[in-house]
């Protein structure tokens, strides 16, 4: 044979080729035949795709059609195990399906399933910047799918962007163009409630400006400012120096968001001290015994007497002293308690001496040259320093200085500011200085009668 076989038979021979046998007796004669061996059709075929919908479903399919070859009928195995034409519910991936004969013959071709990229949403949102409002917004981004998105929030609206949000869960549902659905939950937050607890301490005295009050806050957005007034904001959360009174207590955190609180702070009741007379008179050498008196006060006060010059007080710095002045003094009795709480009281000790120095009780200035004047009367040589006339409320209608006693051109007239006054009873104040220097004071009322 012309492939070098030698029996009567050749095998395995290709088609599409001729072939010579060469056929020899015992004698050496020879024959020669040639052959040409038939090729059979080709198995060929082809494959058609379904591409998966959704990104990750299972739902793609590849068909092998018109098969065609000489030895029908054909059978089919799919890479996955399928063998029928039609291989169903594929994901995305390479399949390889081999189409077989009768006779044994096969062909192969490979194909391809895609799908689309995922679905993916990217939010923008905005969260509350204070505990309770309602303005969140949240606006989205959509990629992959089949464009054609079909929006769906589970508050309602169907658009990329929603707003005026409270806090809460929104969960978004989109579809695309092949009807894949993505749904995807996002979250508006908010701050904690802003608070703040206040704690106070009032002044430590009447009329002090030592009181403070503590604030402690919690929630909403720190740093947090304070403010009594609503202008000025500081950082501090004790705020000092404070009086008696109402105040509404803000405070206001990083974000904006504002809490108000009112507080009172009240002073204590006020700690006086007395001597226990407005003013006392006694005889010259006569001593008179002073005891201090206070109210209100925190534990046991202390008491200091005080004089213009020494030599008139037993004791300084004793609750009860003996004074004993030889001629009017003005005192001042101070007092202090365990608070640090201060008062004071300034008070007259009148001397009487056998000087004499008098004021009319009653005078009637009506023009007649008869007591129209009321005058201050005394001992020739003693000059008046200080002469005054006040009303009953304690406006001063008259005063003058540096003249001598029984002065027939000094004296008030019953008029003010060139008027007549009503009458009534007035008040008088007159200082004079003897003629040895010593100064003394005296003070009465009188009646003016019209």
């Amino acid at each position: 044979w012309s492939n070098g076989a030698t029996g009567p038979t050749a095998n395995n021979l290709a088609g599409g080729v001729s072939y010579s046998v060469t056929a020899t007796d015992s004698r050496g004669c020879t024959a020669v035949r040639t052959k040409m061996l038939p090729q059979p059709a080709p198995i060929t075929f082809g494959v058609s795709v379904e591409n998966a919908r959704c990104f990750d479903n299972q739902d793609g399919a590849a068909t092998v059609n018109n098969p065609s070859g000489d030895f029908p009928p054909f059978t089919y195995a799919w890479s996955d195990g399928q063998q029928t034409a039609t291989a169903g519910e594929l994901p995305a991936g390479q399949y390889t399906v081999t189409v077989t004969d009768s006779e044994g013959c096969f062909a192969s071709a490979s194909v391809t399933i895609t799908q689309p990229a995922e679905l993916a949403a990217t939010f923008d949102k905005e969260d509350n910047p204070c505990y309770g409002n309602r303005l969140g917004n949240i606006s989205v981004s959509v990629e992959g799918g089949v464009p054609g998105y079909a929006y769906l929030w589970s508050n309602g609206p169907d658009t990329p962007s929603i707003s005026g949000l409270a806090a809460g869960v929104y969960t978004l549902t989109v579809t695309d163009g092949n009807g894949c659905v993505l749904e995807v939950p996002t979250a508006i937050e908010e701050p904690d409630p802003l608070e703040a607890t206040l704690a106070k301490i009032d002044p430590t005295c009447s009329g002090y400006r030592d009181g403070s009050i503590s604030i402690t806050t919690t929630g909403g957005v720190p740093p947090y400012r304070y403010s009594l007034d609503g202008d000025f904001y500081g950082g501090s959360s004790t705020l000092i120096g404070l009086n008696d009174g109402n105040y509404n207590v803000r405070v206001r955190d990083a974000n904006g968001c504002l809490f108000t609180a009112p507080i009172a702070l009240q002073d204590p009741a006020p700690f006086t001290v007395t001597p226990g007379e407005k003013d006392y008179t006694i005889a010259l050498g006569d001593t008179l015994m002073l005891s201090g008196t206070a109210e209100n006060a925190a534990g046991t006060p202390e008491y200091i007497w005080i004089a213009p010059y020494e030599g008139t007080l037993e004791c300084t710095e004793c609750q009860s002293t003996r004074a004993f002045p030889e001629t009017s003094i003005l005192y001042e009795l101070y007092g202090i308690d365990e608070n640090g709480c201060e008062s004071s009281y300034r008070f007259y000790v009148y001397v009487e001496k056998e000087r004499v120095v008098a004021v009319p009780t009653g005078f009637t200035p009506n023009g007649d040259n008869t007591n129209d004047i009321l005058r201050v009367h005394g001992k020739d040589g003693t000059t008046v320093r200080q002469f005054q006339v006040f009303d009953r409320w304690g406006e001063l209608l008259y005063q003058a200085t540096d003249f001598p006693v029984n002065s027939e051109t000094v004296g008030w007239d019953g008029t003010f500011r060139g008027q007549a006054v009503n009458g009534g009873v007035f008040i008088w104040y007159v200082v004079v200085e003897y003629e040895d220097g010593m100064e003394e004071a005296f003070r009465g009322h009188t009646t003016l009668i019209r």
